[in-house]
Protein backbone atom coordinates (compact mmCIF):
# COMPACT_ATOMS: atom_id res chain seq x y z
CA UNK A 1 0.00 0.00 0.00
CA UNK A 2 1.31 3.57 -0.90
CA UNK A 3 1.89 6.05 1.84
CA UNK A 4 -0.26 9.09 1.38
CA UNK A 5 2.50 11.52 1.80
CA UNK A 6 4.15 9.76 -1.51
CA UNK A 7 0.81 9.69 -3.73
CA UNK A 8 1.44 12.52 -6.44
CA UNK A 9 -1.58 13.15 -8.95
CA UNK A 10 -1.29 15.63 -10.93
CA UNK A 11 -4.43 17.51 -12.88
CA UNK A 12 -7.64 17.48 -12.94
CA UNK A 13 -8.04 14.55 -10.60
CA UNK A 14 -7.70 14.60 -6.76
CA UNK A 15 -7.84 11.67 -4.22
CA UNK A 16 -10.11 10.58 -1.41
CA UNK A 17 -11.03 7.20 0.85
CA UNK A 18 -14.27 6.11 0.04
CA UNK A 19 -17.13 4.82 2.10
CA UNK A 20 -15.55 1.64 2.81
CA UNK A 21 -12.18 2.91 3.21
CA UNK A 22 -10.44 2.46 0.22
CA UNK A 23 -8.07 5.07 -1.55
CA UNK A 24 -9.73 6.53 -4.82
CA UNK A 25 -9.08 9.18 -7.46
CA UNK A 26 -11.80 11.52 -9.11
CA UNK A 27 -11.85 14.58 -10.71
CA UNK A 28 -11.73 17.42 -8.33
CA UNK A 29 -15.12 19.65 -7.68
CA UNK A 30 -13.06 22.60 -9.33
CA UNK A 31 -12.07 20.17 -12.58
CA UNK A 32 -15.68 19.53 -12.84
CA UNK A 33 -16.68 22.98 -12.52
CA UNK A 34 -14.61 23.80 -15.13
CA UNK A 35 -15.79 21.36 -17.50
CA UNK A 36 -19.48 22.23 -16.65
CA UNK A 37 -18.45 25.62 -17.92
CA UNK A 38 -17.02 24.63 -21.34
CA UNK A 39 -20.00 22.31 -22.15
CA UNK A 40 -22.57 25.69 -21.10
CA UNK A 41 -20.39 27.75 -23.69
CA UNK A 42 -20.50 25.03 -26.11
CA UNK A 43 -24.63 24.93 -25.68
CA UNK A 44 -24.62 28.40 -26.36
CA UNK A 45 -22.87 28.11 -29.44
CA UNK A 46 -23.79 24.83 -30.92
CA UNK A 47 -26.48 27.13 -33.33
CA UNK A 48 -23.42 28.58 -35.44
CA UNK A 49 -22.40 24.82 -35.54
CA UNK A 50 -22.07 22.65 -39.01
CA UNK A 51 -23.90 20.92 -37.74
CA UNK A 52 -26.18 22.16 -34.70
CA UNK A 53 -27.92 18.92 -33.36
CA UNK A 54 -25.39 17.19 -33.00
CA UNK A 55 -22.59 19.74 -31.25
CA UNK A 56 -25.99 20.28 -29.03
CA UNK A 57 -26.38 16.81 -27.98
CA UNK A 58 -22.38 16.58 -27.71
CA UNK A 59 -21.89 19.29 -25.30
CA UNK A 60 -25.55 18.22 -23.59
CA UNK A 61 -23.70 15.22 -22.43
CA UNK A 62 -20.56 17.04 -21.34
CA UNK A 63 -22.66 18.84 -18.91
CA UNK A 64 -24.17 15.42 -18.30
CA UNK A 65 -20.87 14.10 -17.48
CA UNK A 66 -19.11 17.14 -15.72
CA UNK A 67 -21.68 17.49 -12.95
CA UNK A 68 -21.89 13.66 -12.24
CA UNK A 69 -18.06 14.04 -11.71
CA UNK A 70 -18.49 17.25 -9.66
CA UNK A 71 -21.49 15.37 -7.94
CA UNK A 72 -19.15 12.03 -7.04
CA UNK A 73 -16.28 14.40 -5.71
CA UNK A 74 -18.92 15.98 -3.58
CA UNK A 75 -19.95 12.52 -2.23
CA UNK A 76 -16.64 11.87 -1.24
CA UNK A 77 -16.47 15.08 0.50
CA UNK A 78 -13.65 16.74 -1.01
CA UNK A 79 -15.03 20.64 -1.11
CA UNK A 80 -13.43 23.44 -3.87
CA UNK A 81 -10.35 25.08 -3.48
CA UNK A 82 -10.15 22.78 0.02
CA UNK A 83 -8.84 19.41 -0.54
CA UNK A 84 -5.47 18.77 -1.85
Amino acid sequence: MRDAVSLEIDGPETWAVDQFGILVVTTSPLAALESLYEALDGLDSAREAGNPEVAFRDSLGSAYDAIGKYRESRRLGIRPGVNP
